[in-house]
């Protein structure tokens, strides 16, 4: 049986609604495609209400790292957003909606990297297509676990991680190696919504602060990836992501459990002694 999530608290039962934590990166990725399909009339309307969702979101986002001064000044602005609220929101929105994009095709790594080069650069498009393996499985991974999800269950998972918002990165019920994976994955969304803004924008980008955010865009995507291939239903090639790298989400659950409860012991065993000295 699958885990699932309320918003109260993150327990073995509680994990179905986190592929779509990674939502924003799989359909920005698919950006160009989307805005086509609104352009030629052939877009459905969930598809148009995505391309305005994240085109208002890259409005709001994007500049916040393509302001950064150095590399201490962007992994702030970066945690920064993945303490804001509206990072989630949003993200819960695209999770709404996402049942219109399961049907199109995951877009190539390597297209992508090109795509991207008169933006970032040589060297980062190089980063690109030499992650393109990485990038094309992490892109399929999130395809299949969308694909499990009925549009139901979507939704509920939107208003779920809305709830929880930037406290399932720091929730003691989350444990560590789950919030890493979730923080990978929303960082890459939050790079390619500055990629993105940069386009729109047409603003260049410095060398240094385009490699620097293709680096925490591969980065993210592995940390995603990670957890994506630990759900039932999706294939991560083993020369892509070896298995000792892929999360064991019931040995990690069983491990945190167990440490949750001696610590509980011994935060009542504490009182307990307080409570015979006072």
């Amino acid at each position: 049986m699958m885990p699932r999530v309320t918003t109260d608290v993150m327990s073995t039962d509680g994990l179905r609604e986190l592929p779509g934590t990674g939502l924003v990166p799989w359909l920005a990725a698919l950006w160009r495609d989307l805005r086509r399909a609104v352009e030629n009339a052939t877009a459905t309307k969930e598809e148009r209400e995505l391309l305005l969702l994240l085109d208002y979101a890259t409005s709001k986002l994007g500049d916040v790292l393509l302001g950064a001064t150095d590399l201490d000044d962007l992994d702030d602005r970066l945690d920064a957003l993945l303490d804001d609220p509206d990072v989630f929101h949003w993200n819960a929105l695209a999770t709404g909606l996402a049942s219109a994009m399961v049907a199109r095709p995951a877009v190539p790594a390597e297209a992508f990297a090109s795509a991207c080069e008169p933006l970032v650069g040589p060297t980062p498009a190089r980063v690109l297509v030499n992650a393109a393996p990485l990038l094309d499985a992490w892109m399929r991974a999130q395809h299949m676990a969308l694909s499990t999800i009925d549009a139901d269950m979507t939704r509920e998972a939107a208003h779920a991680v809305e709830a929880l918002g930037p406290a399932i990165l720091t929730s003691p019920t989350v444990p560590a190696e789950v919030s890493s994976a979730l923080a990978g994955a929303l960082r890459a969304g939050l790079v390619l919504l500055a990629l993105e803004r940069a386009a729109q924008s047409a603003k260049s980008i410095e060398p240094w602060l385009a490699l620097a955010l293709v680096e925490r865009f591969v980065a993210g995507v592995h940390a995603h990836l990670r957890l994506l291939a630990a759900y039932p239903g999706v294939s991560v090639p083993e020369d892509v992501l070896p298995a000792s790298d892929r999360l064991d989400l019931e040995r990690i659950f069983a491990r945190h459990a167990r440490a949750r409860a001696h610590a509980n012991r011994s935060y009542e065993a504490a009182r307990a002694r307080l409570a015979r000295d006072a």
